[in-house]
């Protein structure tokens, strides 16, 4: 049996079924079970969505401007696992304005943004275009915005 026959076999190692290289296994992403890896490197990957990057966003704007609605419904139900009425009810619920500051205007011609924790990718609430840039370049770290905070109360 060959060395490369054994990388194979004893699982440390995978061979990519787009550029045909053996790789190890850090090499492919993990997919469905924590045992499954992805039939592409990640650099063929990256590859393929730098080719396709451009193509693919002149689709998704062409999309959004056709029918809006359904692709608003389309990227509920595809990032936070939820439907257009429960988005509707979540915003009823904190009374039709930002969870955050209480503003009734989204203050952005796209609407309203639906915040979200970047790891888990668990829905937190839907906020104005201010508050959602404000988590944003704050990184949602509470220490900075309390850190934020004293420095504006300091400085007046």
């Amino acid at each position: 049996m060959s060395s490369l026959q054994q990388d194979v076999l004893d699982g440390s190692s995978k061979i990519c079924t787009k550029c045909r290289v053996l790789k190890n296994l850090e090499n492919f992403v993990r997919v469905d079970k924590p045992n499954k890896r992805a039939s592409w490197c990640v650099s063929c990957v990256a590859s393929q969505q730098r080719e396709r990057g451009p193509v693919y966003r002149a689709r998704v704007s062409e999309i959004r401007k056709r029918d809006p609605l359904r692709f608003r419904r389309y990227m509920l139900k595809n990032r936070f696992g939820i439907t257009y009425e429960q988005w509707l009810e979540i915003f009823e619920a904190q009374g039709r304005c930002c969870k955050v500051c209480g503003s009734s205007e989204p203050g952005t011609k796209k609407g309203w943004h639906t915040d979200h924790d970047h790891v888990t990718g668990r829905m937190r609430g839907i906020l104005c275009h201010s508050c959602n840039i404000l988590l944003g370049l704050a990184k949602d770290d509470i220490c900075r915005l309390e850190k934020a905070i004293i420095y504006l109360k300091t400085v007046g």
